[in-house]
């Protein structure tokens, strides 16, 4: 592999190594920078291999590894670690075609990974990715932002354990799904997007309980009861469910909306000289009062921080409609986009 690059002096450096000899390097900064290199200009290889969650994922040799063939697209690899003999189990999916990703040509994977117990969503994407977010829509309902961590090699993307929504939300809303597009955008490049059939997967959940990894939370438990608007009626949760639990958009039968009459952003004085058009895409929920609980409130993209400002200061003042589902007020996750524009 060769790699180059101009430094902070504008002087041409020159490196000729194996990408193996990279990834034995560790994670210094010029590794992570050689290794950005690589990936940006074709290095490396384009087939996507399970990997660690935070660690390089070079191919080794599984002990008593199995691959087999599952239901739909979907597959499944699972080993046994020789030192604590727990499962480790991957079931996933590639996407229906291979995507421009960097100079270069790749197939992605959405995978499911369960590793001594821990539960994980990936996506190989083949290459550095230019923010730590991915935005997924599951057949044709809303388009979801999600937060990612990065794997250290750079392409591999995590669903983030820290952020809402669960994974465990995500993996039951992957469940009811017969199509899944993704975008992410690549380093210095355009946003790429590709999508997977993921009809099938319902029957191959059971393996990850068995593999260690519950798949079960009370969201998860509620949605099986909250079934296709088209076929049966919704079951409504108790009073306390109601108030406790908080739904996706396709999870409840009516979602919440902003009241007529609700006040709205205000464009910041002191952009106004500026022409300054914006926008602030915001995740926050909707309380079954109709209130926006203020400690949930995220920013998923602002183009200025005044009209981000400007956002969080009117939420708290806004009313909504709550979401219902079978005549009881529930709890929402809502993403929402505010637009701004220069006052006439």
């Amino acid at each position: 592999m060769i790699v180059w690059w101009l430094d902070g002096d504008s002087r041409l450096i020159f490196v000729a190594m194996s990408l193996k000899s990279v990834r034995r390097c560790g994670s210094n900064a010029l590794v992570k920078r050689l290794m950005v290199s690589a990936a940006l200009f074709g290095c490396g290889s384009l087939t996507p291999v399970s990997p660690v969650h935070g660690q390089a994922s070079a191919p080794r040799p599984a002990a008593r590894s199995s691959v087999r063939s599952s239901t739909g697209a979907w597959k499944t690899h699972s080993s046994r670690d020789e030192l604590t003999d727990s499962v480790r189990l991957s079931i996933y999916v590639d996407a229906v075609q291979p995507v421009r990703v960097s100079y270069r040509t790749v197939t992605p994977r959405l995978a499911i990974q369960c590793r001594s117990g821990e539960l994980n969503i990936a996506f190989y994407v083949g290459g550095p990715s230019n923010d730590e977010a991915m935005q997924l829509r599951f057949d044709d309902g809303e388009v979801l932002t999600l937060s990612m961590d990065k794997s250290t090699n750079l392409e591999w993307l995590y669903v983030s354990t820290d952020e809402q929504p669960d994974i465990r939300q995500v993996l039951a809303r992957l469940s009811d799904a017969r199509r899944v597009r993704a975008r992410f955008t690549p380093y210095l490049a355009s946003p790429v997007t590709f999508s997977f059939e993921v009809g099938g997967l319902k029957p191959l959940l059971p393996r990850l309980e068995k593999a260690g990894c519950p798949i079960k939370t009370d969201s998860s438990a509620h949605s099986d009861e909250v079934t296709e608007r088209s076929d049966t009626a919704v079951v409504a949760p108790s009073n306390n469910e109601a108030h406790a639990q908080t739904y996706f958009e396709f999870q409840v039968e009516r979602p919440a909306i902003v009241l007529q009459g609700s006040p709205k952003p205000k464009y910041p004085s002191v952009l106004e000289s500026s022409g300054l058009a914006g926008e602030v895409q915001a995740q926050f929920v909707v309380r079954s009062s109709g209130k926006v609980d203020m400690d949930s409130f995220k920013v998923l993209k602002s183009t200025n921080e005044l009209f981000t400002q400007a956002v969080r200061n009117v939420l708290p003042r806004m009313q909504f409609s709550p979401a219902m589902i079978g005549g009881k007020a529930v709890n929402q996750l809502v993403q929402q986009s505010f637009q701004f524009a220069v006052p006439r």
